[in-house]
């Protein structure tokens, strides 16, 4: 429903332009719908996957590295520091994240809103509404509304997606710019799946395109505990008084 709703405002604002309506606007609208249906696309595969793995539980955590960069800035975090304050996030090391704006001079209440988002996992619907109060400028905006954009997408689907908010899927932030996920199953203390969007990488490369995607680690599955509770063996050896 989210995506048809883009691509039909991207084609109102398509026709609107030819009677003076500002090109970049239809670029926006149609960015949009492409980034929500990717998102869609993709989490739709995930979750197939996650849920056709050896019938187990399985859930998927998403964050968004704009939204984590946009509260960096808004906090007064330096660029250079980013990266120390992202793997402080990603452990959801508290007292670090403290001490950290504490030595920078940082203010009390910026770093209360970096330990609050670090803090938050909720269902993503459930979610959104506690990440608003922290949106501060258009980077977190786009960020917001992108993940509200798969929160509309996955209640289409009528389904219960076992899909949660964590800010603690941060990702490297040289390699993805946008929505990131890690998949689990129950059994399995590690991530067994994870991605996202990585636009700017082939930026790098001289490509200027969206790009969306994710790994598997067949390892990390193969060491599920059997459910069997008899006995495995590969040599059983009888012996008796004859």
């Amino acid at each position: 429903q989210q995506v048809t709703a883009l691509e039909a405002a991207a084609e109102a604002l398509n026709m609107e332009a030819e009677s003076g309506v500002r090109w970049e606007e239809v670029a926006a609208a149609k960015s949009l719908w492409h980034k929500a249906l990717a998102g869609q696309e993709l989490a739709e595969k995930s979750l197939a996957l996650m849920s056709g793995l050896v019938g187990r539980r399985y859930l998927l955590d998403v964050s968004h590295m704009g939204f984590l960069l946009g509260l960096l800035e808004t906090c007064g975090v330096a660029e250079r520091d980013y990266d120390e304050v992202l793997s402080y996030i990603a452990n959801k090391n508290l007292p670090a994240i403290s001490a950290f704006m504490s030595a920078h001079g940082l203010p009390f209440a910026s770093a209360e809103a970096i330990a609050d988002v670090t803090s938050l996992y909720l269902p993503l619907p459930a979610a959104l509404p506690r990440l608003l109060p922290y949106v501060k400028n258009e980077t977190m905006q786009a960020a917001y509304d992108a993940l509200s954009a798969l929160s509309d997408a996955l209640k289409a689907w009528s389904i219960d997606c076992p899909v949660s908010f964590d800010a603690s899927i941060a990702g490297d932030r040289n390699y993805y710019n946008g929505i990131v996920f890690s998949g689990y199953l129950d059994g399995i203390p590690f991530k067994v799946l994870s991605g996202g969007r990585y636009d700017s990488l082939l930026s790098k490369m001289g490509k200027y395109a969206q790009a969306i995607g994710f790994a598997v680690y067949p390892e990390r599955i193969c060491s599920l505990p059997s459910e069997d509770d008899g006995y495995d063996v590969d040599a059983c050896i009888l012996y008796g008084k004859d």
